[in-house]
Formats: C-alpha cells, sequence, structure tokens
C-alpha cells in the first residue's frame, strides 16, 4: 500500500470515522491498586505503554471483563473493587454506560495475546505430533493475493501460497489456525516455522478473521518480532482496522509499534505510591525512551519564535513536536533562501513558520517548502504579539510567576516598560530584581507564552489546524454568499471559517476539495479549491 494511502488510514483510525461502535471514554474511579482518572480516547486505535509490572495487562482484562462480563483473571487487581469503573461506547451515533456490575455485554469483544496464543498452538503440536482430528471438519482456504503480499512486507519473504485450516475443539473451545506455507518454492507448515513468523501470520489470521465493527483488546503484538517487522505489521493492522472499523486497545513497549501513533492516544502506566496513568503523554513517552523518529524540520525566525512553537506544539500538538526538528535561521531572508534553493532530502519534510508579520509578503519566487505564519490577530511578530497580549492581563501574569509583591505594582512595572520588543522581558526581569524578586528570564518568557496561549484559543486553534493540514486535500464546506457580503467563505476542520480563493466565487455551495493557501495580496491564509 502507498504511504499517502496508509496515511489516509491513520487519519481516519484518528476521526473515527465511519466507525459504528467505539470507545468514547473509560472513567477509572474508586480502585485501590490505581488512582482515579478519565481516558478520553482520540483514536480508534490506542495504546497503553509502560514498564514491567505496572499492571498493564491487569487493566486491559478488566476493561475485558465489564464489556463482556467474561473474567480472564483480573492480576493486580483481583482483590480490588472495580464497582465504580464506568465506560462510555459510542453505537452508532448513541452513549452506552456500562459498569462492571450491570448485565450488559457487548458483542464482537475479543482479547487478543498473540503471543500466549502462538506458543499454546506451537505446545499442542508437541503434545500431538501426529495431530489427530486436526482436521476433522476444519475450514480449509488460501489466502488470496492480497494478503500474501502483506504478509510478505512484513516478515520479508516471498510467498507463493499459504493454505490456513482453521483447527476448532482442540485447545478448549478456541479455533487456531494451521499453516502449509510455499515460499521461495520451498513447502513447510506451522510445526518447521520460527516464532517470528509463525506469530506473525496467527496475528495476520486474528485480523483476518476478526467481523466488522469489533472491539480488540490486544497485549503486546511486538514479541518476538524484529523491528523492521513490527513496524510493517502495525501498517497492516491500521489497513485492517480502517478497512473492518475495527477499534483497537492495546499494549505495547515498543517504539516501532508505536512510531505513527498519535501521542494523544499513548497512555503511559507507571508505578508512584499507587499504579497511575500519566495525564502529560509527551513527559511520560519520553521518560521511557520512546520518542518517536523525527519527520519534519520546522524552521523559524529567531529564538523567540522558535520558544512559542514549541509551546503551541507541546501543548496542543505533542505528536508533531516529537517528530519535528525545530531550527532557528535569524530571519526570513534565511528561510527565504533555503526556500529558494532547496532540493528535497528523503524522509523529511521542511516547513517554513515565518512569523506573522510576514503574510504581507509575496515571494519572488517559486517556493521549494511550504510556509504558514505564527499566529497573530494583528499580523504581529511573536514578541509584539505576546507583550500586547499580556499587558492587560499582567496582574495574572504575577499570579503564574509566583510574583510574592504587590501584584498592582507589577501590573504598572508591566505597562511602564517601553523598550523595544526584544529586550522587553529581560528589562521586566532586571525590575523585579529591583524590587528585591529575581525571576528567571527564561521561565518568564515561558510563563508570559503560555498565558498568551490561554487568552487566544481561537488563534491557536487555527495554527494548529494549518500545521496539521497544510499539505492535506481538504473537505471544505462552500457557504452560500450572504447578500451584500462580497467575499466568499468555507468551513473546514472543527467549524474554522476561512476566505475563498476569488476565482472560485461563481462556485456552487456545498461540500468540495481544496486546499490552504497563503495570499500575499490578501493578507492571510485562504481556501482555494481544486479543479
Amino acid at each position: 500500500m502507498k504511504q499517502a494511502a496508509l496515511k489516509d488510514c491513520r487519519r481516519h483510525l484518528d476521526q473515527f470515522k465511519k466507525f459504528t461502535l467505539y470507545i468514547k471514554q473509560i472513567t477509572i474511579c474508586g480502585i485501590d491498586e490505581i488512582e482515579d482518572i478519565t481516558l478520553n480516547f482520540t483514536s480508534a486505535l490506542t495504546s497503553i505503554c509502560g514498564r514491567n509490572g505496572v499492571g498493564k495487562t491487569s487493566l486491559l482484562k478488566l476493561i475485558y471483563k465489564t464489556l463482556t462480563k467474561e473474567d480472564l483473571g483480573l492480576g493486580v487487581f483481583r482483590d480490588s473493587d472495580a464497582s465504580k469503573l464506568r465506560i462510555k461506547l459510542m453505537r452508532r451515533g448513541n452513549e452506552i454506560d456500562i459498569s462492571p456490575n450491570d448485565e450488559t455485554k457487548i458483542p464482537n469483544t475479543f482479547y487478543f495475546d498473540p503471543s500466549t496464543f502462538a506458543l499454546k498452538i506451537i505446545e499442542e503440536y508437541k503434545r500431538d505430533v501426529d495431530k489427530n482430528g486436526w482436521m476433522n471438519g476444519s475450514a480449509k482456504y488460501e489466502l488470496d493475493e492480497e494478503s500474501l503480499l502483506w504478509i510478505g512486507r512484513i516478515t520479508g519473504k516471498a510467498y507463493q501460497r499459504i493454505t490456513v485450516s482453521e483447527v476448532s475443539h482442540i485447545i478448549e473451545d478456541t479455533t487456531f489456525p494451521y499453516f502449509e506455507v510455499c515460499s521461495d518454492s520451498n513447502t513447510y507448515r506451522t510445526e518447521d516455522m520460527g516464532q517470528g513468523e509463525h506469530k506473525i501470520l496467527v496475528t495476520a489470521w486474528r485480523f483476518m478473521s476478526l467481523e466488522k465493527d469489533s472491539i480488540l483488546i490486544m497485549e503486546e503484538p511486538e514479541s518476538f518480532i524484529c523491528p523492521v517487522s513490527q513496524f510493517r505489521l502495525m501498517e497492516f493492522i491500521a489497513t485492517i482496522a480502517n478497512d473492518k472499523k475495527i477499534n483497537i486497545l492495546m499494549s505495547t513497549h515498543s517504539e516501532h509499534i508505536l512510531k505513527e501513533q498519535g501521542v494523544s492516544s499513548i497512555n503511559v502506566m507507571y508505578l508512584g505510591a499507587k499504579r497511575k496513568i500519566a495525564t502529560d503523554h509527551l513527559k511520560a513517552l519520553t521518560a521511557l525512551g520512546l520518542t518517536p523518529e523525527k519527520k519534519s524540520v520546522l524552521l523559524v525566525e529567531d529564538a523567540f519564535a522558535k520558544l512559542v512553537l514549541e509551546a503551541i506544539l507541546k501543548d496542543r500538538a505533542p505528536g508533531v513536536y516529537l517528530k519535528s526538528h525545530i531550527h532557528v535561521l535569524e530571519g526570513e531572508s534565511n528561510i527565504q533562501m533555503l526556500s529558494k534553493h532547496y532540493k528535497g532530502i528523503s524522509g523529511l519534510n521542511y516547513i517554513a513558520v515565518y512569523d506573522a508579520d510576514q503574510i504581507v509578503q509575496a515571494d519572488d519566487f517559486h517556493p521549494n517548502i511550504p510556509k504558514i505564519f505564527l499566529p497573530s490577530a494583528e499580523k504581529l511578530p511573536p514578541e509584539k504579539e505576546v507583550i500586547k497580549s499580556i499587558k492587560p492581563h499582567a496582574r495574572r501574569l504575577a499570579e503564574l510567576i509566583n510574583f510574592r509583591g504587590d501584584h498592582d505594582d507589577f501590573h504598572a512595572i508591566t505597562n511602564r516598560i517601553s523598550s523595544d520588543s526584544h529586550e522587553f522581558f529581560i528589562d521586566l526581569a532586571k525590575e523585579c530584581k529591583d524590587l528585591g524578586e529575581f525571576i528567571n528570564l527564561g521561565l518568564l518568557k515561558q510563563i508570559a507564552i503560555t498565558l498568551w496561549m490561554e487568552l487566544n484559543p481561537i488563534l491557536i486553534n487555527q495554527f494548529i489546524f494549518e500545521i496539521n493540514n497544510f499539505s492535506h486535500t481538504l473537505s471544505i464546506n462552500v457557504l452560500e454568499k450572504t447578500t451584500g457580503e462580497p467575499l466568499r467563505y468555507g468551513i473546514v476542520g472543527e467549524n474554522l471559517k476561512y476566505q475563498l480563493e476569488d476565482k472560485f466565487d461563481s462556485f456552487p455551495s456545498g461540500h468540495h476539495n481544496g486546499k490552504l493557501v497563503h495570499s500575499a495580496e490578501l493578507q492571510k491564509m485562504i481556501l482555494t479549491l481544486a479543479n
């Protein structure tokens, strides 16, 4: 499958696109072994990671028991009162609230531990080498060409044929696959395979045999599998999950499994005085060493622009932050020079993030790097934007930096400083020092930026949309032109309104495909429609 199609699969999973059954929220409350927390699910593919022994498997089995009322053993929670645990599902647009003590059972909900399952099959073969009765009444079929290509991509082998016999009534009430494989003109069976290949085949079979609109709770898909195969296995899983609308909740230790997953859909579990699930996804993942591969280079004009961009991304788009280098090029002219001459590096996306005052400038060359602009309602560079925004709210800034003096004095000092914007925070820190208050300059800037973000949520939302979608084809709801209104608008994302390019003024209203583009003439980002 092409990378663009794989990205679409991931995006559809993150949007629950066309999913009719999925977990929306889990509230953990009143369980002795773990701190109370509400987990809001942002993707149909969600992970729980953490060190060995923190209770990931126990938590998954508790969730499974709540959904199905089937007890697989609750581990560290076996003696806990879980009666206050709540799971909120969406089913065909309706919310369903489920608790451990009600009688609700959600159909098509499955628990899958691929390593244990694969080992059980091997152990059964060792116990019954002759496979007595295995094939009696078993369903037998060959995988299609597309499945062979997928499995070959994961294992790195070329398969001419894979025959599956689904064996029942041998291992309790479980149906399991028995494989006969032809690869490079060699024919071999389950008992001849290594653990890695066997587990990949078992996992692929499980996903291919799942019914549509299922919920799958899965343990550690990475065991026995090399890093490259782990990554490609997750491409396969994401594709099947999107095609069949399967909601997956899984545990993992592997950065290769998490490589393409959004940070907000990764929950980190750890041990403190009690078991906890981290609320700061970014910090917790970094502590575990699970930082993903860098995919983008974001170019900014100066050090303060970098501080602003880092603050926005850490808070609102941690996945973008983790996968990006942010480089300071000391001025817009250096970004323009690179954009003019850049020819591309495989595996990295370069993005020019200009100060907002540059939105009025038109390029006199064809840029090779896409561009967006830091947020500002008045097209100001970031330092001026932050200073102008926080001055009326200086008392709130005094509170945030733990200024121990009179907050009215701090407000007066902040609004009295008239120095150049590049010197403003230095002068403010000096004024505070003169009053006997030592304020760390770096911390002062960071807190001021955080306050500015709190005061301007609409601007920040729009910027996050732009950095996530500057290169994507968008579905645009083109609005009817209002009587007397000279401009035409379209709605994208979560009700974000942008002006439409003039040449599409007569287009019919309704949904059309298009993209975000920069208009220096209009001094803003606008929407253009696909022809």
